[in-house]
């Protein structure tokens, strides 16, 4: 069903030199699923320590717990923020629907209804819809370059000369019509004609700082800034709606840029960042 994929795998810390299976020979290796582990090892003759933990196994090798662990992954990025890397696969997994053949008409419709919800939903991830706002006198040139499933849809903006178009385009080629619409054609403007326009909101903004961007956020934008700076509340918020796979990969960029940048300011010499 392409959802819910992942694998369970074994890791070692990364100063680990690891060249093949043979190398757990006698380690121990924590993990929450030591069947499926004590299979595995016994399928290549390997005689290791099963440290059976409930939770947390990738931090068992940072304490001294174990030399190696053996968990679920999926991105990955809770192995590189705790020093590990994946060194043995043992299976893959994803979500599946299994169905009885011999279901009956009325629970063969509802089965028809979900896999319909179902397949609209994984065509959907493979697709993006975008909006454009665009001259009339550029359609003909965007609609070459996205061309959407069927065609775009095209409605008049309020702004005479102008029109919203719609469409659906595959994920895959996203960047690529994104370049392709930015290397497109353009109204040319000499820049005698750009800069009386723009040098007085420059100075504006040299002058005045914050006042003059309020004023230019309300004329341009439409948008009335009381504060620029997002609130702790609102950083705070934002945090608990992140991923925890992905906060824990932000953390460790985070951490590499600050350790590497900081050392700048002083004399060259050899940084250790997170690998």
């Amino acid at each position: 069903m392409e959802f819910g994929r992942c694998r369970l795998s074994i890791a070692v810390p990364r100063g680990f030199n690891y060249q093949s299976v043979q190398d757990l020979q006698g380690k121990s290796i924590a993990t929450s699923y030591p069947k499926i582990l004590q299979q595995y090892l016994d399928k290549h003759n390997i005689q290791a320590d099963i440290h059976v933990i409930s939770g947390s196994v990738e931090i068992a090798t940072g304490i001294g717990l174990a030399d190696a662990i053996c968990d679920i992954v999926s991105t990955g990025s809770t192995l590189l923020s705790n020093g590990l890397k994946e060194v043995e696969q043992i299976f893959h997994s994803e979500a599946i629907l299994i169905a009885n053949k011999n279901l009956s008409q009325d629970k063969k419709l509802i089965l028809d209804d979900l896999l319909f919800r179902l397949n609209a939903v994984k065509k959907a991830k493979k697709n993006k819809y975008i909006l454009l706002n665009v001259p009339n006198a550029n359609i003909d040139n965007v609609v070459k370059i996205l061309p959407g499933i069927k065609s775009p849809t095209i409605l008049p903006l309020a702004q005479v000369g102008w029109s919203s178009l719609h469409s659906v385009i595959p994920e895959k080629d996203f960047w690529q019509i994104i370049q392709q619409l930015k290397d497109a054609e353009r109204p040319s403007q000499s820049l005698s004609d750009i800069v009386p326009i723009v040098q007085p909101i420059i100075n504006d903004v040299y002058n005045n700082g914050d006042d003059a961007l309020k004023h230019f956020s309300i004329q341009f934008d439409k948008i009335e800034l009381q504060e620029f700076k997002v609130s702790d509340a609102e950083i705070i918020a934002a945090s608990a709606n992140i991923d925890s796979n992905l906060k824990e990969a932000i953390e460790v960029a985070y951490n590499n840029i600050y350790t590497f940048h900081s050392h700048q300011k002083s004399d060259i010499q050899q940084i250790q960042t997170t690998k």
